[in-house]
């Protein structure tokens, strides 16, 4: 190397030798990030639906087992039970299951009802549970009890925006 060059300005600042680094520049940063963006906003919607569905399985398992551990302890104890908090004591559950969508336990919403346990007597208790979410349809409809459709439909149809079919009473 020449002395001249040793003495220049770009070799004195400690500038590299050979040819410039790669890089990228802004313009292709900026189309790669909104093909991301792009991709996420495609992924984002199946995504929660697949959170949907799996909450909707969760509420359809909890409500079938709390539905057959209330007719199973009014069978065996000729009553029906009078809260949930009686079918934990009595080991019919093991813990009252966390409502998936309000995630709390404290917001299942009972049906109370009096059951015939004898020819002349009858016992109020528990006879169903539903839901406590605000996502969740119609309960009673003009004094008729609720047809045992899962409450996980109903949430599905308000979370696609869709109106309720609610029977017609006559």
């Amino acid at each position: 190397m020449s002395p001249a060059l040793l003495r220049s300005p770009r070799v004195a600042r400690g500038a590299p030798k050979g040819p410039p680094a790669a890089a990228f520049s802004l313009l292709e940063m900026m189309t790669v990030l909104a093909l991301l963006l792009i991709f996420a906003s495609f992924a984002l919607p199946t995504y929660q639906t697949i959170v949907l569905r799996a909450r909707e399985a969760t509420l359809r398992d909890d409500l079938y087992t709390m539905r057959s551990m209330i007719d199973r302890f009014t069978l065996d104890n000729k009553r029906p039970p009078a809260s949930l908090e009686e079918l934990v004591e009595a080991h019919y559950l093991g813990a009252i299951p966390s409502d998936p969508f309000t995630r709390s336990t404290d917001t299942w919403q009972v049906e109370f009802e009096e059951v015939p346990v004898a020819s002349d007597q009858a016992a109020s208790g528990i006879v169903d549970v539903h839901s406590g979410s605000d996502l969740v349809g119609w309960r009673i409809q003009e004094g008729r009890r609720r047809s045992r459709l899962s409450d996980a439909a109903d949430i599905r149809l308000v979370a696609q925006g869709r109106e309720l079919a609610r029977p017609k009473h006559h």
